[in-house]
């Protein structure tokens, strides 16, 4: 059963989009 690993990588990936987009936010107002 792949239910608790498959849990676990869509929270690593979901984590990872939220910094992809915050790093995104940042480079289009300019603080980076």
């Amino acid at each position: 059963e792949l239910g608790d690993v498959g849990n676990f990588v869509e929270m690593i990936a979901g984590e990872m989009k939220t910094v992809a987009d915050a790093c995104t936010a940042c480079s289009e107002s300019g603080l980076f």
